[in-house]
Parts: C-alpha cells; structure tokens; sequence
C-alpha cells in the first residue's frame, strides 16, 4: 500500500512513529526525545510481503495495525492529506 504521511521535520520519520507528540518511537532515532514537527503530506510506498511495489493507496483516516504487532495507527486526516489523496488516486472532491 501507499501510505499518505508528514515526516517530521526533526528527526525525519514519519508521523506513524510519532504516537507520542514529545517521543519518536523509531528505535535508533538520533533525536528520539523531541516535538513532532510536520513537514507537507507526501505518498511514501510500502512493499508487499512477496517484495513488489504494493499499489493500493490508503486513504487518510485509515486505521489498521502496523509495524508487526505493534498498536493499532490511524493515518492523518489534514486537509492536506486529502487533497494529495485526491491527486494521487483522482478520486473527487468531496461534496
């Protein structure tokens, strides 16, 4: 799948790894005790378990377990998260 993410603009990692605003929960972070501090929205692919480019995009506000067994993570919903949805996918404009 393609997920729709911010990197923050401190340690670089994505807005996933940032459940606590004040921590990066990415284990060799450089910076990992820091604010969460976004950068734009941008689609970032993920792989698939056979190792193809997965081609589905996730849309903001999707909420589905990731990183092994980890906690559950719901992908932002900003205004800007949609409208590069909207881009990428050429779903419409909501109503």
């Amino acid at each position: 799948m393609t997920l729709i993410v911010h990197r923050c603009q401190v340690c670089q990692h994505m807005d996933l790894h940032h459940n606590d605003p004040q921590e990066c929960s990415v284990g060799h972070c450089r910076e990992r005790r820091h604010t969460f501090t976004p950068g734009p929205s941008e689609a970032v692919m993920t792989y698939a378990a056979n190792g193809r480019v997965a081609t589905s995009v996730t849309a903001p506000g999707t909420t589905f377990a990731a990183f092994g067994a980890g906690p559950a993570i719901t992908t932002c919903e900003c205004p800007s998260c949609w409208a590069l949805y909207r881009q990428v996918t050429g779903a419409p404009d909501p109503p």
